[in-house]
């Protein structure tokens, strides 16, 4: 298990203090303690960072939108192209 320790963090329901949070094994939050005694080369402060929501959707919402023929009506990338 590993702890982070931070002077403040910004907790659900606000700031807090001298603050630990513990990482269990699964890299998952397992405990957060604030009012704890912290030793001096602590991290200033610790905020939740954004979730991961990469997404390539509009990606497929733009397929076929900006895509179109040559001048001579056949498609590029159809068969035979390259």
């Amino acid at each position: 298990m590993e702890t982070i320790r931070a002077r403040q963090a910004l907790l659900p329901d606000g700031w807090r203090d001298a603050v630990e949070i513990d990482i269990g094994d699964d890299g998952l939050i397992a405990e957060v303690r604030s009012g704890c005694e912290l030793p001096a080369d602590t991290t200033a402060c610790a905020v939740p960072a954004a979730a991961n929501l990469h997404s390539h959707t509009f990606q497929r919402a733009l397929a076929g939108l900006t895509e179109r023929r040559g001048p001579d009506g056949q498609d590029p990338s159809g068969p035979g192209a390259g």
